[in-house]
């Protein structure tokens, strides 16, 4: 009871102590949020990415296209492998491509700068079509 008094207000700072305190005891927990910080923002691209091209492209703008009488039926949804290897893909060219006070890849290092948001939205999209339209010809009406 407490807790949920206390994390209304404050979920994401007590979560994080609470997985920090399990994982990684003996950091403090400053480092721990400056790492989360760090990389929590590389993942909304992609995610957005693949999320606005299954919407625009594959859905044609059309709320109607989702079947809301399938959520949650597993066996009808998409299995959402290619947003996977999509998300995991992006990450693949993200890491090089950032530059962070803790670590700056060999793609940013070369003089590009920060550019792995950009390169993980770039990445994720050319992906997430490519491996889309395998995933809906092996499971068609998915």
């Amino acid at each position: 009871m407490p807790l949920s008094i206390i994390g209304a207000r404050r979920f994401y700072t007590i979560l994080v102590d609470i997985i920090s305190m399990l994982f990684l005891p003996s950091y403090p927990f400053t480092l721990i949020r400056f790492f989360q910080l760090g990389v929590i923002g590389y993942w909304c691209t992609p995610f957005a990415a693949i999320v606005l091209i299954e919407h625009f492209v594959f859905r044609e703008s059309s709320f109607s296209a989702y079947n809301t009488a399938h959520w949650d039926q597993a066996k009808l949804l998409p299995p959402g492998i290619a947003a996977i290897l999509a998300f995991l893909g992006a990450f693949g060219i993200i890491i090089p491509s950032m530059s962070q006070t803790w670590y700056t890849g060999p793609i940013a290092r070369a003089g590009s700068g920060d550019i792995g948001m950009y390169m993980g939205g770039v990445v994720a999209v050319s992906l997430y079509i490519v491996l889309r339209i395998l995933e809906r010809k092996v499971w068609p009406g998915r």
